[in-house]
């Protein structure tokens, strides 16, 4: 009996050998790839898009309570016009584009977010930069708010933005998921 007890001893001091070899191995393996994705870069921030993880460029964004007021697409002061401009999809993950509204420099989208200002009626231009992509220029006049998307199609060896003006239907169902960006100032 005493030489089956040895052996018994003996696969056990084995089994616990090898799991403590094992442990030591995978925290090795764990703790590199931990820190890799606790890694941050200066403006990329770490998002998800549709159920995918992923880095984002980084854009200020408004605090929640600013954002839903802006969601609720109220109209502007009379004698004044609101305008919306929508980035929704996630295409371009890594790259902002710039809104100007009538030459001057209005917020930094990025991608999943949106942008409003409220200005005053009549004729203005709508001119959005993304680098390596051509400009995009759209020019609104009138009275009613306006809704524009901004989209960033990409094929195999390009990316292409276009603007596109939406409905209030449209617009609605698309802020409901995207962050408001802080205005880079005001028109006059």
């Amino acid at each position: 009996m005493s030489i089956l007890s040895n052996l018994l001893e003996a696969t056990k001091v084995v089994h616990a050998r090898h799991s403590k070899i094992a442990a030591y191995v995978s925290a090795l393996v764990a703790i590199p790839i931990l820190v890799a994705c606790a890694h941050t870069h200066p403006g990329v921030a770490h998002c998800t898009i549709l159920l995918q993880s992923s880095h984002c460029v980084e854009v200020p964004v408004e605090e929640e309570v600013v954002a839903a007021q802006a969601r609720t697409l109220n109209s502007a002061p009379v004698g004044k016009v609101a305008i919306y401009v929508l980035r929704p999809y996630a295409q371009q993950r890594n790259t902002v584009s710039q809104v100007f509204v009538d030459d001057r420099l209005a917020a930094t989208l990025g991608p999943m977010t949106f942008f409003r200002i409220v200005a005053e009626q009549g004729t203005h231009r709508i001119r959005i930069e993304t680098t390596g992509v051509a400009n995009r220029e759209y020019e609104i006049s009138g009275d009613a708010t306006t809704y524009l998307q901004y989209q960033l199609s990409e094929t195999f060896t390009t990316v292409r933005g276009e603007i596109t003006e939406q409905t209030e239907a449209q617009a609605r169902a698309r802020v409901a998921r995207l962050d408001l960006v802080k205005s880079a100032g005001a028109l006059p």
